[in-house]
């Protein structure tokens, strides 16, 4: 793990330089700490800068004002989250627990990493000391990634002891299927990441252990039923890919140095911790073939019949894990053969009705509210249950961004809609209230009481409770990019223009309509 500060700067280009990662597909925003909205809440880029500028001008003798680092770990060995949480720890020992800070993950090169972006400037217009950065930041990884490894591998090493295994290879197996790496040392494991020697195994104690070992018959014949089952239809990659995510089995295969063919392969049985010989529980060779097309089809009920016992699982959810195994899944329910578009099943009628239940759902769940009743409007507008749905409030600060432009449009006798859209955002009207659905920050605002004090006149669409259009939201959903299917769906509905008399209203508002009243 390295941790690196980089030059500082006069200005936040930091920010903007994360931000185009994101806009790119190249980055993601992992939170925000210690500033006025909520950490899981993504604020424009301009708010984050105007906010350290603001911080930064109660000292203008520091020029220098961003401090900006990169965390980098070995290829893929660390998650975006397992980054951000020592990012978090490593922003405290350098003394910058306080202050506002971004982080940010990219994962555009060969090693995953992290940038964050703070004030050099304290709340109280103190410097945050920058002496010896440089070796400070080495020395504070190095002390982070010691505790915490010494802490990981005392824990692995826990559940590694509770795995029935028969030698010091399977020994290794199961440790290496931790995520470290195992080098024997005279009479001793090292249990090794990035580098350093987290722990040490005695040898005398795992052959100790494996004197116990007992081969679970009961659960080598379950094994036997779920690899004839499944197995035949599909290749040892999906397979594999396949036990590990559904039933907790990890496929290893053993092959010679300078051979691409397995000799043999292992099992770990993680779900009810054991390792078995893969001999005991399937031939290698068959487990090796390739699958015709008949035996891909032979599996797909009982495939079917395991995937929807998750009743969490979306359409894409549902249609990733048929294409992992070789098959299609369409919007209307029909599944086919990869290559092969003719259709072979239609899929349960209640089980498509839930996936897509759930993908609606799933983007409901990524808004904000501005009342605990507005849940209802946001059910309605993307027809689920607001039974289902938790209340999560937006924040002060985030609710006055939509007050100022509403009360700054109206009162410039300006297009409130025009206004609105010019910053991606949608008026809509449901029965007597009135909402600002902000698609990009995943937030609805009840706007009617504001909007009260201009007489009412809400300027934007028809009722949505009479407009039926589900059938144009389901295309939408499976149509497009996952990514975009909360703005999709606003979009449907921005797309239903009100009547002639409402844009008469429009054109009296902007040529200033003498009913008017501004309060």
């Amino acid at each position: 793990m390295i941790a690196k500060v980089l030059k500082p700067t006069s200005t936040f280009g930091g920010i903007g330089y994360s931000e185009k990662k994101i806009d790119t597909g190249q980055g993601v925003f992992m939170g925000a700490e210690n500033f006025s909205v909520a950490g899981n809440v993504k604020m424009p880029e301009s708010f984050y800068v105007s906010y350290l500028e603001r911080l930064c001008n109660t000292n203008d003798r520091i020029k220098n004002r961003q401090f900006h680092a990169a965390i980098s770990c070995e290829g893929k060995s660390y998650s975006p989250e397992e980054l951000t949480d020592i990012g978090k720890k490593w922003m405290s020992l350098m003394g910058y627990s306080e202050q506002p800070f971004l982080i940010y993950y990219h994962g555009d090169t060969a090693n995953s990493h992290i940038h964050i972006i703070s004030s050099r400037v304290r709340p109280d217009g103190s410097r945050v000391n920058p002496s010896f950065e440089g070796k400070r930041a080495v020395t504070c990884m190095n002390q982070i990634m010691g505790l915490d490894l010494a802490h990981s591998s005392k824990e692995d090493i826990g559940r590694f002891f509770e795995y029935n295994f028969s030698s010091i290879a399977q020994a290794k197996m199961i440790l290496e299927s931790m995520n470290w790496q195992v080098r024997e040392k005279d009479n001793e494991l090292l249990v090794i990441k990035n580098g350093t020697v987290c722990n040490r195994l005695s040898k005398d104690e795992i052959l100790n252990k494996c004197t116990n070992y007992n081969t679970d018959k009961n659960r080598v014949s379950q094994l036997k039923a779920v690899f004839s089952k499944y197995a035949p239809g599909m290749d040892a990659k999906e397979f594999s890919e396949f036990m590990k995510k559904k039933f907790g089995v990890e496929i290893i295969y053993h092959k010679a140095k300078g051979h691409d063919k397995p000799y043999g392969y292992s099992v770990i049985d993680h779900a009810q911790k054991n390792v078995f010989k893969g001999s005991e529980i399937f031939p290698l060779k068959n487990l090796l073939k390739q699958p015709k097309a008949d035996d891909k089809l032979n599996i797909l009920n009982d495939l079917m019949n395991t995937l929807s016992l998750d009743t969490t699982q979306d359409f894409h959810s549902f249609k990733k894990e048929l294409a992992k195994v070789g098959f299609n899944l369409n919007w209307n329910g029909k599944i086919s053969l990869k290559r092969n578009l003719s259709s072979v099943k239609q899929i349960d009628e209640a089980l498509l009705k839930r996936i897509k239940y759930n993908t609606r759902l799933y983007e409901a769940s990524k808004f904000s509210c501005s009342s605990e009743t507005d849940i209802k409007e946001l059910a309605k507008l993307f027809y689920v249950k607001s039974s289902d749905l938790a209340f999560v409030q937006m924040n002060r600060t985030e609710a006055k961004i939509y007050e100022d432009i509403i009360n700054s449009t109206l009162n410039n006798r300006l297009d409130l809609t025009s206004t609105l859209e010019a910053q991606n955002l949608k008026f809509l009207k449901s029965g007597n209230n009135s909402f600002i659905v902000d698609s990009s920050n995943k937030r609805v605002y009840n706007c009617t009481d504001i909007l009260k004090k201009y007489q009412g006149e809400a300027i934007g669409l028809e009722n949505r409770n009479n407009i039926d259009v589900k059938k144009n939201i389901d295309k939408s959903i499976y149509r497009s990019p996952r990514s975009n299917i909360g703005n999709i769906i606003i979009s449907i509905f921005s797309s239903y223009k009100a009547g002639n008399g409402e844009q008469d209203r429009r054109r009296r508002r902007r040529g200033g309509d003498s009913d008017s009243d501004n309060n």
